[in-house]
């Protein structure tokens, strides 16, 4: 019974930030001001469902606002933490990873990343995580690694 309170609890709190965020992220301020309330919801219900996906939005936050290394690490911990992916969160994470070390210039931990994303429950978004491999192939002058995954994007495309 606990458990249930903890995760409705949880979930009510991460509603009503959902909401503002939708509303209300125009200005770095906002973003901090939301940055706030999902880290006091991490806080007060760490092994929430709830915490899981306010690790993944501050992620997107981080990276929004320049801030790569903050990304990087709360997509990291959202992918620790992460269970079964049936909708394809962890792909999404597993893929701003990439795009987050891409920034950093470190392109073949980026690489690592996309192909990581590729190999996780990615339905609907194959194509996507083909171009980003191939681009990083084609970064890294690796032309034939890069055609190869433009044709297998385009190949799931039609």
């Amino acid at each position: 019974m606990y458990w249930s309170y903890y995760q409705s609890s949880a979930r009510e709190m991460y509603a009503k930030v959902q909401n503002n965020m939708t509303r209300n992220v125009e200005t770095p301020d906002d973003a901090r001001a939301i940055i706030k309330v999902y880290q006091e919801l991490i806080n007060k219900y760490p092994h929430s469902w709830s915490a899981r996906m306010c690790r993944y939005h501050l992620g997107n936050i981080y990276y929004n606002l320049g801030e790569i290394d903050n990304a990087i690490s709360e997509y990291k911990k959202f992918v620790s933490s992460s269970r079964s992916d049936n909708a394809g969160i962890k792909f999404l994470a597993l893929t701003s990873l990439g795009y987050c070390y891409e920034a950093k210039k470190d392109l073949k931990v980026s690489l690592d990343y996309f192909e990581k994303a590729q190999k996780s429950d990615n339905v609907g978004f194959e194509s996507i995580g083909f171009r980003n491999i191939a681009r990083i192939y084609e970064q890294l002058n690796d032309k034939k690694n890069a055609l190869e995954n433009y044709k297998k994007r385009f190949a799931k495309d039609h």
